[in-house]
């Protein structure tokens, strides 16, 4: 099995249900309140893991934060790399859902923000050519990471989320897999609403790409093709952690060899169950759960080209 390294974000998600989301200079009463664990670091490994796939987790949390260390590893994830700062705090997000589970967030990073060149040098030297980095934009050194792990021959996935300024300066064209939506896609081209957003986004990436829009489906294009596969229809609750769910399962799907055309509907099944549940972490389903979900149900194919 193909060892998967995901040096990613970790988190306290602190989520707010509401009827809509705060406007500037108002203030509103939410509905429930409640504590998870999460990050888009720690999703995305949490749903490589019950996708099947084998993951080490790598990164850092502030001296409050054994108990995140504690659900990873019950999810049966490696957590050996992940490094407790002395001086800073676990990072937290605070989230505002809507009726419609459409969601808003604020991030403190806390002690992502202080994951150093060194630790990822140290983390790094214990993998090897053909095996897998998996980034998110949540984290501190992450250009220096496509670098130090391309250089290594590690075959490097990126989701640039959230998109920052900063994103433009990394050296994409070292990124083999790059996964977006739509909105961060149209931000790395400099260009929103583009209508060649993907040949755009292409030039940028020396691989493949994929974009996520929502309930319009999945787009996913490579030198050669360019294929898109619509959402599955559900009654969504809460879409925090539906795009990290999409990108362990993909993953874990291609370490499996399975055709893209599956690995997509995969991860897009994975994603529709996601979205029916509150929470990030709690909310992934398992591979069993994605299977059952595929026997009665399908996504339409709108483009293969």
């Amino acid at each position: 099995m193909i060892r998967i390294l995901n040096l990613g974000s970790l988190n306290l998600d602190r989520v707010l249900r509401v009827d809509h989301i705060v406007k500037p200079g108002e203030t509103v009463s939410a509905r429930t309140t409640a504590s998870y664990a999460g990050g888009k670091g720690a999703n995305q490994s949490v749903a490589l893991a019950r996708a099947g796939a084998g993951v080490f987790h790598a990164g850092r949390v502030g001296q409050d934060g054994r108990w995140l260390i504690d659900k990873l590893n019950t999810a049966d994830i490696d957590t050996s790399h992940v490094e407790t700062d002395p001086d800073q705090p676990t990072g937290s997000a605070f989230i505002q859902v809507d009726g419609r589970g459409e969601n808003a967030i604020v991030v403190d990073p806390g002690a992502n923000a202080y994951i150093t060149r060194a630790q990822i040098d140290q983390v790094l030297n214990h993998f090897q050519q053909h095996e897998i980095l998996l980034l998110q934009n949540e984290i501190s050194n992450v250009g220096y990471a496509i670098e130090a792990a391309a250089e290594r021959g590690l075959s490097v996935c990126f989701n640039p989320a959230p998109i920052t300024p900063a994103v433009a300066d990394y050296p994409l064209n070292k990124v083999d897999l790059l996964i977006a939506n739509h909105h961060e896609a149209g931000e790395i081209i400099q260009k929103p609403g583009a209508r060649d957003l993907i040949p755009r986004l292409r030039d940028k990436v020396d691989g493949r790409v994929i974009i996520t829009m929502g309930e319009r489906g999945v787009v996913y294009a490579d030198r050669q093709s360019v294929m898109q596969i619509d959402a599955f229809t559900v009654e969504p609750v809460d879409t925090i952690a539906a795009g990290d769910t999409f990108i362990g399962y993909f993953i874990a799907e291609r370490t499996r060899a399975t055709p893209i055309r599956g690995c997509l509907e995969i991860a897009s099944a994975a994603a529709a169950i996601c979205v029916t549940r509150p929470g990030a972490i709690d909310a992934i389903p398992t591979r069993e759960e994605v299977a059952a979900f595929l026997t009665s149900n399908q996504p339409r194919q709108l483009t293969d080209s």
